[in-house]
């Protein structure tokens, strides 16, 4: 994310009185899970700029049976239960600006050839 607080908001049209105070430190560069990042959302019919960690929390159990907090970042399923529950309510959903993405390990189909994204 190369962009500044300013830009993001005169882009995703949030009003001057509703951006967030801008956070210190101010959110690095890049994205990872369960790091600060930018985010656009919804407060009471409004748009605002706001920072949050990445990822939804989940607890299960590990190997071990240790339970475990894993940070889901990336809808792959939508008939999956859990992204069913969690897509229909507003409330867990906000816009997540960037300037450039990377996926380090393409899919390949079973033939080797890059899939279709």
């Amino acid at each position: 994310m190369s962009a500044k607080q300013v830009e993001l908001a005169r882009h995703f049209d949030v009003p001057e009185h509703l951006i967030m105070p801008e956070p210190e430190p101010l959110p690095p560069p890049e994205l990872f899970p369960k790091r600060i990042g930018w985010i656009v959302r919804n407060v009471a019919g409004k748009r605002t700029l706001d920072t949050k960690a990445w990822g939804i929390p989940r607890k299960m159990r590990g190997k071990s049976g240790k339970l475990l907090t894993k940070y889901i970042t990336n809808v792959r399923n939508l008939d999956s239960p859990f992204w069913k529950s969690t897509l229909a309510n507003p409330h867990y959903r906000c816009l997540v600006p960037f300037t450039t993405f990377a996926e380090p390990k393409p899919r390949k189909e079973a033939d080797g050839t890059p899939a279709n994204w």
